[in-house]
């Protein structure tokens, strides 16, 4: 089976400029506070949601889906070509209704895709991986 790489754009493989108004990998900042409205007593907690994420990255279920990641892609970089140091990138980040998380496993396949270690850095510098909200 054969998977075309983007060689030509290095780091263009479903990531967002920074330019673009997705929401950027970090807590969402409320506007200024509308008395109208009751606002949540609950705050956003960076460290313990990475604390979590790496968590689940532990989870068996993770362990799985990377290695399906891995195996059709040929792990193999689809930036570069490498096959060392591989990761699989979330190419969009996906919150429930609540704003929790999904876990990492439970996205669906084709937002997954398989980066060596120095291109999925370079892409989080250079690249927004949009978020989104699930609907109910």
């Amino acid at each position: 089976m054969s998977h075309s790489r983007n060689k030509s754009a290095n780091h263009d493989v479903n990531l967002v400029p920074m330019t673009m108004t997705h929401a950027p990998l970090r807590p969402r900042l409320a506007k200024k506070a509308n008395p109208a409205v009751k606002q949540s007593t609950t705050s956003f907690d960076l460290d313990a949601a990475r604390t979590r994420y790496n968590e689940q990255l532990k989870d068996p279920r993770w362990k799985a889906m990377r290695q399906v990641v891995l195996q059709r892609d040929g792990h193999t970089c689809q930036c570069c070509g490498s096959t060392s140091n591989l990761q699989v990138h979330h190419r969009q980040y996906h919150t429930r209704p609540n704003g929790r998380w999904i876990a990492p496993w439970e996205y669906v396949q084709h937002l997954l895709i398989t980066f060596c270690e120095p291109c999925h850095k370079a892409g989080h510098k250079t690249y927004t991986v949009p978020t989104f909200t699930l609907p109910r």
